[in-house]
């Protein structure tokens, strides 16, 4: 069949099996046969996709070294992406290779929890040590036994890629809590914040102090507007003396958006942050405008990006990356002010 292509530049698919077309589909890498390669690929996507994902990890064996192949590659990764149990739902998920299932872990677009991408890849690591032993074996995480420390060797190269600061702590203690001493370690983070959680608090010290473990922050907050009046001689009574600070700003009537503005007094580093939107300033001389006697600005971002004067406020892009809002006028519900204590005070 293969010299058949070569002599005629034709070949009919139709009686092959998956695995045929799989064999022809290496053949044709070899031979650097591009045409047949991607015609190849087309039609096991169209034609064969029970096939193929009955069979994706072993599909995904053969190809996956195959730069030629990017085709198929992309569409069995994104519909693992799409739905996780395509693959961890087979019972021959823990013989996937370490760097494909690395590759997939490191997708921001897998559709699984994070507690869940961790329980896969503790039965994962399980298996493995396991298959390398052939038996079953008994992890002492107290001991630190040969076996344990074989354990953590193989799950070292994912530990960076999973999002632990997301789970709760209802998730992690009632999910494999036995191996918690493998997980990497991001300090003791805590927020006294009516507008975010810890996880938040977690992502914005890690932001602050540009790493992710070991974490030091302190928030301490020295200003709430419904506790302490939305009042500027107030804040500036209770903020006056502070180096670092952190502004939270959560919007009226839009319950998921909030701001987040970290500042510091030598303006080297200003972050804002609208929900998920992550605006740097582009130029850092005009990160923070000093309120001047003639305005009633509280705080004057980018000379326009984010100001408030405590009752409204505006976003027009100026000097940051990005559009903080859609909208460029909006009322806020709630306003904190934290001192920043740590790497950057």
């Amino acid at each position: 069949m293969r010299f058949t292509y070569i002599y005629t530049g034709t070949l009919d698919l139709t009686n092959q099996s998956g695995f045929d077309l799989l064999d022809i589909l290496v053949t044709a890498d070899e031979l650097i046969l591009d045409k047949l390669i991607n015609y190849v690929q087309k039609y096991i996507i169209k034609r064969e996709t029970d096939w193929l994902v009955a069979n994706l990890i072993d599909v995904l064996h053969t190809v996956f070294d195959l730069q030629s192949c990017n085709r198929i590659q992309d569409y069995i990764m994104n519909s693992i992406c799409t739905d996780p149990n395509l693959l961890f739902g087979l019972d021959v998920f823990p013989t996937i290779e370490e760097d494909i299932f690395l590759r997939i872990i490191k997708r921001d677009d897998l559709n699984l929890k994070e507690i869940d991408i961790w329980n896969r890849l503790v039965d994962w690591g399980t298996l493995k040590l396991a298959a390398s032993h052939e038996k079953s074996v008994e992890i002492d995480i107290m001991n630190c036994d040969d076996d344990f420390i074989s354990f953590k060797k193989i799950l070292d190269p994912f530990l960076s890629y999973i999002r632990f600061y997301e789970l709760s702590s209802e998730e992690f203690y009632n999910c494999k809590p036995q191996y918690s001493i493998l997980l990497p370690r991001h300090g003791n983070v805590y927020i006294d914040s009516a507008i975010i959680g810890r996880k938040h608090s977690v992502i914005i010290s890690s932001w602050i102090e540009k790493k992710s473990e070991k974490l030091s922050c302190k928030f301490l907050l020295s200003y709430r507007g419904t506790r302490d009046k939305f009042s500027l001689s107030t804040v500036y009574s209770k903020c006056e003396n502070i180096v670092a600070s952190l502004v939270l700003i959560k919007i009226k009537d839009s319950p998921s958006s909030w701001k987040v503005v970290h500042r510091k007094r030598t303006c080297l580093e200003q972050v804002q942050w609208a929900s998920t939107k992550n605006s740097r300033v582009e130029n850092r001389n005009k990160a923070i405008y000093n309120r001047s006697n003639l305005d009633e600005f509280w705080f004057n971002f980018g000379g326009g990006d984010l100001t408030l004067n405590g009752k409204s406020g505006t976003c027009s892009k100026c000097n940051y990356e990005k559009e903080i809002l859609d909208n460029n006028f909006f009322i806020p519900e709630e306003i904190e002010i934290f001192e920043v204590q740590g790497p950057t005070g």
